[in-house]
């Protein structure tokens, strides 16, 4: 689970990260639910639910290796025809793991957007964390975060963590 929030946070830090410089649209501040889809689907993950407001928004990407885009040592993106935008990460969740992903992402960002991207993981301890994944992500803003929950702060099967907060891999 972990390793999954972790590469869909880091696609998402990145387009925001570019947005600034890029006028992309950010999304809008408040509680967005997203569905995940790994590879084929035959890894069940709950849907989770992430505060994003003014002070997290520039520090998240939407996709990718960690949402924390301080890690990350390249993040591109450019504008494509027909309003999607397509992006690429080059990120470290440690001095050893590094992940790549590259993808597209599309809609408002006020109330949806989605994202398919494929990340590269490579040096984990753990074997099953190694190797290439596609990731899709189907996201909807909900409302304003409800009390007791911080920007950053993520929310799946029943536990709440903070994305800035250090994890172990």
């Amino acid at each position: 689970m972990r390793r999954v929030l972790g590469l869909c946070a880091a696609v998402v830090s990145l387009l925001a990260t570019s947005a600034a410089a890029e006028d992309f649209p950010q999304r809008q501040f408040g509680l967005w639910q997203q569905t995940l889809t790994l590879d084929d689907g035959s890894y069940v993950i709950p849907p989770s639910q992430m505060c994003i407001d003014a002070k997290t928004e520039p520090r998240l990407t939407l996709v990718g290796a960690q949402m924390d885009r301080a890690q990350c040592s390249e993040y591109h993106m450019a504008r494509q025809p027909g309003g999607k935008w397509s992006f690429h990460s080059v990120c470290s969740l440690s001095a050893s793991i590094s992940v790549v992903t590259a993808g597209t992402a599309w809609g408002d960002f006020l109330t949806h957007y989605a994202i398919d991207a494929t990340g590269t993981t490579a040096g984990s301890v753990k074997p099953e964390r190694n190797g290439t994944h596609r990731i899709v992500i189907d996201a909807t803003w909900l409302g304003p975060c409800p009390p007791g929950m911080a920007g950053g702060d993520v929310a799946s099967g029943g536990k709440t963590s903070n994305v800035f907060a250090k994890a172990s891999n």
